[in-house]
């Protein structure tokens, strides 16, 4: 039997419970997004720090390079899929071909011929444009913007409107979308990757001004990422979920050298092949590529410093961009700006 005490307290806690006051809530502070950090290694550091550049430009050894990475990362790997993977790429990067198809040969000799300098007449593009249906659409589609009122009456005057830099840069566009930028399984990502190569290509040329390989300058910045379009291509085509962990481990180390492969496949200028191969300023190499993969580096920050200002998250990128690339003659200021221009022209061409 209950004491009269504890038969006291019981009537007073439900007597009382009406005029207590509830129970105040927990206050949960939220902590403030952490400036990005600029030492390279774990996923959480600067996008711009997750890279390796190639050992150096011997295509054989940086193949060689590839493959004992990727034959490492296999023996350490503990998965049956994340084995398969590694496999099926090493299997890759052992072809000539890198399990890519040819530059479409149109795309190739307009190539050859608007990075001469001088102008082309319209008529000779429109008969190289006309050898590729898939290519006619694209520079008719470019040829029907809003800044014309009616649509080009034939392919020579839509060659006419777009001007030879512009119909370049569609030119290539084109060429990647239909070799490379198509992954099922991690489109997503391919997406992200291809309109933040257009920036930097954008960033790159605008850094050069008026230099004679200003134009290298853009198919660079659009390639110096090429390399993870490779890796991601491979994991898509192995229909088995490859663990992030490993994913990443082989995209941050071996992006940039596979890349390499890949401009050298394509037969591109030894100039854009080595400034892809260098562009995250691990390796430090004088004359004209290691000159290109610095104003590649620098365009790479600033298109991603860009992205997180618009984002509102903070960024550590202007004070990079100050501090280590002034004897390349760009405000980074302005360069932020180009970047935001870019990405804003981009996104009103997709929207169209």
């Amino acid at each position: 039997m209950e004491s009269s005490s504890s038969l006291w307290r019981r009537f007073w806690v439900w007597f009382s419970a009406p005029f207590r006051a509830p129970p105040r809530k927990r206050r949960i502070t939220r902590r403030p997004e952490p400036e990005v950090a600029l030492t390279a290694g774990p996923r959480g550091s600067a996008p711009w720090t997750r890279g390796v550049d190639a050992p150096s430009l011997e295509p054989i050894h940086v193949r060689r390079h590839v493959l004992d990475g990727l034959h490492e990362a296999e023996v350490a790997a503990r998965s049956f899929d994340d084995r398969a993977f590694l496999r099926r790429l090493q299997s890759t990067i052992a072809t000539d071909d890198l399990g890519l198809p040819p530059f479409p040969g149109t795309v190739v000799e307009l190539k050859r011929l608007l990075s001469r300098g001088v102008e082309v007449p319209a008529a000779r593009l429109a008969l190289v444009i006309e050898k590729d249906h898939a290519l006619v659409e694209a520079v008719l589609r470019q040829a029907r913007g809003p800044a014309w009122r009616t649509p080009p009456d034939s392919l020579r005057t839509a060659v006419t409107r777009v001007g030879n830099d512009a119909l370049w840069r569609a030119s290539m566009r084109f060429a990647l979308e239909a070799t490379v930028f198509h992954v099922p399984g991690y489109q997503h990502r391919v997406e992200e990757i291809r309109e933040h190569s257009l920036v930097v290509a954008e960033i790159a040329a605008w850094m050069l001004g008026d230099a004679e390989d200003r134009g290298g300058a853009w198919l660079a910045g659009l390639l110096h990422d090429i390399g993870k379009l490779v890796i991601y291509k491979e994991a898509g085509r192995l229909g088995a979920p490859v663990s992030e962990s490993v994913l990443h481990d082989v995209i941050d180390r071996m992006h940039a050298s596979i890349g390499f492969l890949v401009a050298r496949r394509w037969e591109f200028a030894e100039v854009e092949a080595g400034a892809i191969a260098l562009h995250h300023g691990t390796t430090r190499m004088p004359g004209g590529p290691g000159r290109l993969a610095a104003y590649l580096r620098a365009a790479d920050i600033a298109a991603h410093g860009a992205q997180a200002r618009r984002a509102r998250q903070a960024t550590t990128a202007r004070q990079v961009l100050v501090a280590d690339f002034r004897g390349l003659g760009f405000d980074a200021d302005a360069a932020l700006n180009v970047a935001d221009q870019a990405s804003m022209r981009l996104s009103r061409l997709q929207a169209a």
